[in-house]
């Protein structure tokens, strides 16, 4: 049985996602490198997946969503899936909140090929790995302060972002109408916000949204 992983990436660009996948396949030692553009298509693979010998790399902005969500997601399935984000973002507040969802590895893509190579090694030698670009962004910035949201909260901001009411977002999550509006007042709290238009263009300027 060949237990070589195999390796998935998300993101909407396609060129940038059959361009990674292409070089995971051939120098990074993967059985095979597959690119997806939208998130129900990964999870969909995932859960009839049989082995769970796969890393995934995950853009942070995705239409619709963000990659934390998808992250979450892929944590249901299966804890054994090694997480790696893969952003240009060099916003500190999206690198730490990154950052706080302790996924296996955040790389940035404005990194060299030999970043890719260390990260993956890294992994299989069960350490998170961290691109120097962006720890050098979340410790350079010690001024800012922290507004750490959860995947739950991003996922819930996003659909209010959109317009969606209380009701309308607890339908689409699957969640209580109850548990929407503790997400909002949380995030509210975290922020230090009095609206949720405040919110929302607080999380935009920050790059959240």
């Amino acid at each position: 049985m060949n237990d070589r992983p195999i390796a998935l990436v998300l993101d909407n660009q396609l060129l940038f996602s059959d361009g990674i996948s292409c070089l995971l396949e051939k120098y990074a030692d993967f059985a095979s490198s597959i690119s997806f553009q939208c998130p129900r298509d990964l999870i969909e693979f995932l859960l009839n997946l049989e082995h769970r010998n796969c890393y995934v790399f995950l853009e942070y902005q995705l239409e619709g969503t963000n990659g934390l969500s998808v992250a979450n997601e892929i944590r249901r399935i299966s804890r054994a899936i090694k997480i790696i984000f893969v952003t240009r973002s060099q916003s500190v507040q999206v690198l730490r909140t990154i950052r706080s969802f302790m996924c296996d590895a955040i790389l940035s893509k404005y990194s060299h090929m030999e970043n890719l190579l260390i990260c993956i090694q890294t992994l299989k030698n069960n350490k998170v790995y961290l691109d120097p670009r962006i720890s050098d962004i979340i410790n350079q910035d010690q001024t800012t302060e922290n507004i750490l949201l959860t995947a739950r909260e991003l996922e819930t901001l996003t659909y209010f972002s959109k317009g969606f009411t209380i009701d309308k977002t607890a339908k689409e999550m699957f969640l209580s109408r109850n548990t929407i509006i503790s997400h909002r007042r949380n995030m509210m709290k975290k922020a230090k916000c009095s609206s949720m238009s405040q919110l929302i263009t607080l999380a935009k300027n920050m790059e959240l949204l």
